[in-house]
């Protein structure tokens, strides 16, 4: 079965499986591996997120599918053929995603050797029905390995 996250507090994370049902992390069957949740991977709080999102605004933003806004920064993938291209305007990550990787970089050891293939940011849009479609991604592209 797959679980989504729906949000965690105090240590306890609450999961929405594929039906719907609303489920406490401690509930799931075991073993339940490869997920691991950091609450705070900002040392300097809310003036150093403030400055990482001023600094992705500085980006320009695109239209994406179910009414997001996207900034992706990396391969293009056509998941169909399994084909990905590097474009020509493509320059590396914004300095700040290489910031907050090596933070979160060293909150664990399971990502030991992780290397990011790419840079994406989303923004929801409510006004265009902006929504977060249910899904498991790609593995021969990604790897078995996300951070999000």
């Amino acid at each position: 079965a797959l679980y989504y996250l729906e949000g965690c507090a105090e240590g306890t994370c609450k999961l929405r499986s594929e039906t719907g049902e609303l489920v406490q992390g401690e509930e799931l069957p075991v073993p339940f591996t490869g997920f691991e949740f950091f609450e705070e991977v900002f040392p300097d709080g809310q003036a150093d997120e403030e400055s990482m999102l001023r600094e992705l605004e500085s980006w320009p933003w695109h239209p994406s599918q179910s009414g997001r806004w996207k900034q992706d920064f990396g391969p293009k993938a056509n998941f169909k053929k399994q084909q990905v291209k590097v474009p020509d305007s493509w320059f590396g990550f914004p300095r700040c995603s290489r910031k907050l990787l090596d933070r979160i970089l060293g909150y664990t050891a399971t990502l030991k050797g992780f290397e990011a293939a790419e840079c994406l940011s989303l923004k929801y849009d409510a006004e265009r029905g902006a929504n977060h479609h249910l899904h498991v991604d790609d593995l021969w592209l990604w790897g078995d390995r996300i951070i999000g």
